[in-house]
């Protein structure tokens, strides 16, 4: 599923969608290490779809924080500790869109995963176009978002190189 949603991405902007190779990460049980301090932050009003996510990232590995608004996320002091953030797309006030341009906008480099209930073509496309990692549809589907997790905590990793 997630290949075939790269591909579609692929055909609008080929350089905003990872590669076959790259979505194809063998699974493991633990999530790639992260520091005691490092934290995949979970953001979506729905208490039940963010305790769900939270529930699955723990399960896979990582540590996760979970938050009911873009903006308690904002106001957090786990934003600094954040390596991944997967937030949902459609939420009152600060939409995960604004979401992610805020943090665009404070030059926080945090790779973004995007889950949403009603996926739209256009918001996908705005989405990549900003720099999300991925796109999915809840139910969120656990190989398919470990392998977006991956990808984002790979991306990172390079971000660091760079920076260096």
């Amino acid at each position: 599923m997630l290949i075939n949603l790269c591909r579609a991405i692929a055909k609008i902007s080929p350089k905003l969608v990872p590669t076959e190779r790259q979505v194809g990460i063998a699974s493991k049980k633990e999530g790639p290490p992260l520091s005691d301090t490092e934290i995949i932050s979970i953001v979506d009003d729905d208490a039940s779809a963010r305790s769900a996510a939270a529930r699955l990232v723990q399960a896979l590995g990582w540590q996760a924080r979970t938050f009911s608004s873009g903006e308690e996320f904002l106001q957090s002091s786990h934003l600094s500790q954040t390596c991944c953030l997967i937030t949902d797309v459609q939420m009152p006030r600060l939409n995960g869109l604004d979401l992610q341009s805020r943090l665009n906008g404070q030059s926080r480099r945090i790779p973004v995963i995007f889950m949403t209930a009603f996926s739209e073509t256009s918001v996908q496309a705005k989405a990549m176009a900003a720099g999300a990692v991925c796109y999915l549809t809840k139910p969120l589907d656990a190989t398919t978002l470990e392998q977006c997790i991956r990808l984002a905590l790979d991306q990172r990793s390079q971000q660091r190189l760079e920076n260096k």
